[in-house]
């Protein structure tokens, strides 16, 4: 799947030991404050904070190529990806097609980028 392997399960029996410079970390990335105020859902008892977020998508293209190039930006976390289509010169001129294409292939790196860097984040708090 991707290349990314699952994280271990925590063992509930035994405590997990983190030092004082991964918590002061953890409380860098989780910095913004959970608490239910306009914007919020309530389901069950339980207050949801809803958050919106912004990812850039910026098309290039020529007579046959089409380049997309995808900018995320994620609680401090910057994350950037390509993706590129080419039309076969036999095949009429259909931009849509192109741009579909390497947004697509754009996307699904950019996914691969955002996993990537979840797993590193479960690894580093979560698995002793």
């Amino acid at each position: 799947m991707l290349g990314i392997q699952r994280p271990k399960r925590h063992n509930a029996s035994r405590p997990i030991r983190a030092s004082s410079q991964t918590l002061e970390v953890y409380r860098w990335l989780y910095r913004d404050p959970v608490v239910p105020a306009a914007g919020t859902r309530a389901r069950k008892g339980v207050a949801m904070l809803e958050k919106d977020v912004q990812l850039d998508i910026h098309l290039s293209e020529d007579d046959s190529d089409t380049i997309a190039y995808a900018v995320l930006n994620l609680r401090g976390d910057h994350f950037e990806a390509v993706g590129k289509a080419r039309r076969n010169p036999m095949d009429p001129p259909m931009p849509v097609i192109g741009e579909e294409l390497a947004i697509a292939r754009a996307m699904q790196s950019l996914t691969v980028e955002v996993m990537e860097a979840a797993q590193s984040k479960v690894e580093l708090f979560l698995v002793s």
